[in-house]
């Protein structure tokens, strides 16, 4: 187990935590108090790649959840009392990290991909589209690298092998 943070309520003594048990990360609940732990259900996941727990909404109803499945990162915000997963579906492919609810309930986040360097936004905290660039380059002032995507192949003795590839523009001419 290994702890992330503690909910931000006064006297509450709920501990934000991952667990390996099943050899993925998952996220939990401990409360230190009563020794209870709570496992989150993250079953429409599958049980491949790891399940990162970010952060607590300031009134501990929400946990940000990250999940990184083939180094694809995807964004959920978990309900405690519902125990209702949500995707945050129109956040931007690419990186995330350091994940944090925003007072007004938005997400503040560290995002790159391979066509941008790595800026701090804020993203809906409903959809995870970007609403704004708080600190890094905008879109318009960079020079565009290539866009990447997430491609699988099987090894030669049938292991699924995770890669990225990114091709020129002139990809639609056979050489």
């Amino acid at each position: 187990i290994e702890p992330k943070q503690f909910a931000s309520l006064p006297g509450d003594g709920r501990l934000l935590a991952t667990s390996n048990r099943n050899q993925t990360n998952r996220p939990l609940i401990w409360n230190v108090r009563t020794n209870e732990r709570i496992d989150l259900i993250v079953d429409e996941l599958g049980n491949e790649g790891n399940v990162e727990p970010q952060d607590w909404s300031s009134d501990g109803q929400f946990i940000l959840l990250l999940h990184i499945k083939r180094a694809i990162h995807q964004m959920y915000r978990y309900h405690v009392a519902d125990r209702a997963l949500h995707k945050l579906s129109a956040h931007p492919s690419g990186t995330f990290s350091d994940a944090k609810f925003g007072p007004d309930g938005t997400i503040l986040v560290q995002w790159e991909n391979s066509i941008m360097p790595k800026k701090f936004v804020e993203l809906n905290g409903e959809s995870g589209a970007i609403e704004r660039v708080i600190f890094g380059p905008h879109h318009d002032a960079m020079p565009l690298n290539r866009s990447w995507r997430s491609v699988t192949f099987a090894s030669s003795d049938g292991q699924l092998i995770q890669s990225w590839l990114a091709l020129p523009d002139d990809s639609g001419k056979r050489l």
